[in-house]
């Protein structure tokens, strides 16, 4: 039961850009109001953005039902880990110890966390083995990010790519079978930046309108599809601001697999959803990342060109802008991803969800459409780079985050992924035109690898 919690819990974790003022004045806090049983205190801990995720209901069921009766009471909370706007703590339960990833924003309000069991961390040698010619700092970087990583997930197998306008240099690293530029990893929500160019496309060929109605799109009466006299806008899909919780209410209530939760997931269960789903703000006012929102831009997508999601990507991808295609099934050379703890993992299928995170592809073709991002040619692209609503935070394009860099005459453009085996990141600076693309075979986030990486190439 706890390790189903903890699962939960980890999908509803999103990691934004936080400060952690007093972290332990925090768990001490939550230490006593979770011993005295009082979790609606809790949950009143938690930002405003992040009870979006979660309702006070399902907030207390997990740690009521799930954690409480499985930990027993809580001794104590130590840092383990620091990281520049996040700590990794080990909690001290009666009956078991957790680790969990917090992040704090500026009224030290829960942002983001993410729970797992603890465990102890055994010394041990892993032979690496990596392609990389050792030259210059950016590939001692590399070097040591990956060793870093590998040292904590044994199992990964690591693909590097530093995108450049016409050069791109691969690197890969494992402590068992090497990957290659072929081999086919899972991207997770990256996969939106490729639904956010396709959208532009669209838009560009007229059979959108970012400032549309969705209804508009959609097979039947929507009426529940709009708060405050404000209906939902493609826009606001786009960024993440439309009033969509993250996920459908009914999605993990029909999953019938919990390592595969999209793959029973279909059309007529999102349109089911739809009609009865109530917004939690007036669109346009607050971004809460959802992937449900993606969800149904993709659909969208297949209701105006009345063809396939993942057909209509290929032939966009081929004909516009001369890439490799992409898939959104699993198939044999897919390489295994891992979860957290480093076991094997079933790939994930998608159905109506696909929008959302179903891609499937090399670090060939990853690398190549970044490179069409750095050097943005296309029309579409530089459409789908266009910050939607500066005044929402933080400030996102067609799905791409656009990070300006203070003091610096820079802006980094970047996204990233996380299925139930595997991890990914890549984003480049806009006017430097250079990139990283980050792919990880286990689903333990690679971003603050990405970030020391993304600290060199900016300097050479």
């Amino acid at each position: 039961m706890i390790k189903k919690l903890l699962t939960l819990i980890s999908l509803l974790w999103i990691c934004q850009q936080g400060y952690a003022q007093n972290a332990d004045a925090f768990w001490k806090r939550f230490q006593k109001l979770y011993n005295e049983d009082k979790f609606t205190e809790i949950y009143n801990l938690l930002s405003p953005a992040f009870q979006e995720e979660m309702s006070l209901e399902q907030h207390i069921a997990l740690f009521k039902n799930g954690i409480s009766q499985s930990a027993g009471k809580m001794n104590g909370a130590v840092l383990i880990k620091a990281e520049e706007d996040a700590g990794t703590y080990l909690l001290t339960f009666a009956q078991m110890k957790l680790e969990v990833l917090l992040l704090l924003d500026k009224e030290d309000k829960v942002q983001g966390w993410l729970w797992k069991p603890y465990k102890e961390q055994k010394a041990q040698a892993i032979n690496v083995q990596y392609v990389n010619p050792l030259k210059n700092k950016t590939d001692s970087t590399i070097d040591r990010e990956a060793r870093k990583y590998l040292e904590q997930n044994p199992k990964a197998q690591l693909s590097f790519a530093i995108v450049q306008p016409g050069k791109t240099d691969h690197y890969y690293y494992t402590a068992g079978l090497l990957p290659d530029a072929q081999s086919v990893y899972e991207l997770g929500s990256i996969t939106k930046t490729y639904i956010g160019w396709l959208v532009a496309q669209a838009v560009i060929e007229g059979k959108l309108d970012p400032d549309a109605d969705i209804r508009k799109y959609l097979k039947g009466t929507y009426k529940n599809l709009e708060r405050e006299g404000q209906a939902i806008l493609v826009r606001h899909l786009l960024n993440h601001s439309s009033g969509l919780p993250r996920l459908p209410e009914n999605l993990l209530q029909l999953a019938t697999d919990q390592d595969n939760p999209y793959k029973a997931y279909g059309e007529e269960q999102l349109l089911n959803s739809l009609k009865t789903i109530t917004l939690s703000r007036k669109p346009g006012t607050q971004s809460v990342y959802s992937n449900y929102g993606y969800s149904v831009l993709g659909y969208i997508l297949e209701q105006v060109y009345q063809q396939p999601l993942e057909q209509l990507l290929n032939l966009k991808l081929q004909a516009v802008l001369k890439l490799d295609s992409i898939s959104f099934k699993p198939g044999p050379v897919l390489i295994q991803g891992h979860d957290g703890d480093q076991a094997p993992v079933p790939a994930w299928e998608f159905q109506v969800m696909a929008g959302a995170g179903a891609i499937k592809t090399t670090l060939k073709a990853t690398a190549s459409f970044l490179e069409q991002q750095i050097i943005s040619e296309d029309p579409a692209i530089r459409l789908s780079q266009l910050v939607i609503d500066a005044k929402i935070e933080p400030q996102t394009a067609y799905a791409w985050q656009i990070n300006p860099l203070k003091n610096q005459a820079d802006t980094l453009i970047w996204h990233n992924g996380m299925t139930g085996g595997f991890s990914s990141f890549y984003g480049f600076f806009k006017q430097k035109k250079i990139g990283l693309v980050l792919l990880s075979s286990v689903a333990q986030p690679v971003d603050a690898y990405a970030g020391e990486i993304l600290k060199v190439i900016r300097q050479q």
